[in-house]
């Protein structure tokens, strides 16, 4: 690597190490859309995916054009595969990133991280098979992994096992397989090692709220955290809010299995944000943007955000039910969307109480100066 991509790169980690992800993010692609520097597209494009932003433009051209001088570089086609699966993570028949994943697994068959990856996406192309025979070699390759978790749901759904059930940390949880995007597959190969995902955040959450007893979680994927919600906050009352309609099933199915307590659940089809913002598309269907504030009209003791970096407009739309309610949040954010998140709660009187950071995403758990947990 020359030394002008080593001070690229220096510079990248420094904008987003000091909080000014969306600078970072601006310069990374404008450099993964020069085709006249290889050396420098290509640091860019593998920067672009360590920090999420899978969905950029220039990224798969960039990394297909260094891709093309460099069938053998393993880090390069290791980052196209990632980039094709999230981009066609909803068309199973689209091979891309599947044939990306072979090829990446060709040029070096003793990365267990190669296979991983070829598994994982094998699961969402329903390609069971194949990715139940990349988790078993993966689990010898080198390094082994323990890919026992992920090589049982590839099992279960080749035997036409759709539901499973498992304890934790004493309570039974029963939980829907699913695969149909890359955050689903994650979340069931979870359940399927008898875990629920997040564990450090929702343990925290009992400690500290005991009870919410009502609950409004925006980001929903399959009801993980719902499902937590229910058996360990006591909720009266749980708003969920997905904008993928293809999790809609799954969400209300796990919260009814998971409902021992006869919460009131209201499960909403809609896509949180700024209501002045644009229409969305999500998983195939146009939304527009709703506030939060508009859909929820009682007082909520505690609100879970997930918006995929589109934090800043959903504070838009919730500021309302925020200034009014003043709940406990817990709030996901990106390496763009941190800093700015972080001081609209500062300047609403909002203090941070904990943090968890997953290297390119952070949840963050703030209350209200002077906050202490419901009592009723």
């Amino acid at each position: 690597m020359s030394q002008t991509v080593r001070e690229f790169a220096a510079r990248i980690h420094d904008l987003v190490a000091s909080g000014d992800g969306e600078r970072a993010r601006s310069l990374l692609v404008e450099a993964v859309a020069r085709r006249d520097a290889l050396a420098l597209c290509r640091v860019a494009g593998l920067l672009l995916i360590q920090y999420g932003h899978y969905s950029e433009p220039a990224l798969i051209p960039g990394l297909e054009a260094v891709a093309a001088v460099a069938p053998q570089d393993t880090d390069v086609l290791r980052a196209l595969a990632t980039a094709l699966w999230v981009r066609d993570q909803r068309a199973a028949e689209r091979v891309e990133a599947l044939d990306a994943a072979r090829r990446l697994v060709a040029a070096n068959p003793e990365d267990s991280g190669a296979l991983h990856l070829l598994g994982m996406i094998a699961l969402t192309k329903r390609q069971f098979l194949e990715a139940y025979l990349a988790f078993s070699t993966g689990m010898t390759a080198t390094p082994p992994l323990p890919l026992d978790a992920s090589r049982r749901l590839a099992g279960f759904l080749l035997r036409g096992i759709r539901r499973l059930s498992f304890p934790v940390d004493g309570l039974t949880y029963e939980f829907g397989l699913a695969v149909h995007t890359p955050q689903a597959m994650e979340s069931s190969v979870a359940h399927c090692a008898g875990q629920l995902t997040e564990m450090e955040e929702l343990r925290y959450l009992k400690t500290v709220l005991g009870r919410a007893p009502v609950i409004a979680e925006v980001g929903v994927l399959l009801g993980n955290h719902s499902a937590f919600f229910l058996k360990n906050l006591s909720p009266r009352t749980l708003h969920l809010f997905e904008a993928d309609v293809s999790c809609l099933e799954e969400i209300r199915e796990n919260a009814r299995a998971n409902n021992a307590g006869g919460a009131d659940i209201h499960l909403h089809h809609a896509f949180i944000g700024d209501p002045d913002g644009e229409p969305v598309e999500i998983g195939g269907t146009r939304l527009p943007q709703s506030a939060l504030s508009s859909l929820v009209a009682e007082r909520v003791d505690f609100l879970k955000v997930d918006t995929d970096g589109g934090e800043m407009g959903f504070l838009a739309g919730a500021e309302g039910l925020i200034q009014t309610s003043r709940p406990f949040v817990m709030m996901e954010t990106d390496t763009v969307t941190d800093r700015p998140v972080r001081a609209w709660f500062a300047a609403r009187g909002y203090e941070e109480r904990h943090r968890i950071d997953h290297g390119h995403y952070f949840n963050t758990f703030f209350a209200p100066a002077g906050w202490v947990p419901p009592t009723a």
